[in-house]
């Protein structure tokens, strides 16, 4: 996950920058689901508040996996991070099918790079706490890019008790943006935009 904000204060400094960050959930749960993705959004926001990162709008980029992202139960419980997480606007947009290539898979790459070749110099990595061990205390400072630093987070509790009824988004296959500011109501529509009154104008409200 890339996470880009501006943070005041930021290593002892008085002045705000724009800073690029890395930050990596590894967990031993291989369920991927939208109560893993709600786990890792808690956890985002978690990591913003600790640096004194105050986020109003928070702006996602993701594939359109259905289990973790675009069915009618994952696009329905979105409509209620605002209200537990304190934003006051919430945005997911939607790559094309094999369109999402980008600086996370960079990421992503690096990372298992890094453990192969620490493997083949002998050290024992055999579980998700392994993983997060050796990255934590090897890779948070990175040599090169554009990145202030890497964040690792090992994450466990992922809490599936919850359970939900929404209302189906009609062609929810070709929903591009999907953006929510109370519970319980999501806004769509087939293109993403961000300024332009014309497509503002021409949304779509759908009730989950």
């Amino acid at each position: 996950m890339i996470n880009r904000h501006a943070v005041a204060e930021y290593d002892g400094t008085d002045e705000t920058n724009i800073i690029s960050e890395l930050f990596y959930t590894i967990s031993p749960d291989v369920t991927h689901d939208h109560f893993f993705v709600t786990r890792v959004q808690e956890a985002i926001k978690s990591h913003l508040d600790s640096i004194g990162c105050a986020v109003s709008r928070m702006i996602e980029y993701t594939d359109g996996c259905s289990s973790q992202y675009k069915s009618k139960t994952c696009m329905g419980v979105c409509s209620y991070l605002c209200e537990k997480l304190g934003y006051s606007q919430f945005e997911r947009n939607y790559f094309e099918t094999s369109h999402a290539k980008g600086p996370q898979d960079a990421a992503g790459g690096l990372l298992k790079r890094q453990l192969d070749v620490a493997v083949m110099r002998g050290n024992s990595i055999q579980t998700a706490h392994d993983v997060y061990k050796f990255a934590a205390e090897n890779l948070t400072e990175p040599k090169s890019g554009i990145y202030s630093r890497r964040i690792f987070h090992y994450i466990t509790d992922i809490d599936r008790s919850a359970t939900y009824s929404f209302k189906a988004v009609p062609q929810n296959r070709k929903v591009h943006q999907m953006t929510t500011s109370r519970p319980g109501k999501i806004t769509v529509r087939d293109q993403s935009c961000y300024t332009c009154d014309n497509c503002l104008a021409g949304m779509t409200s759908i009730n989950t």
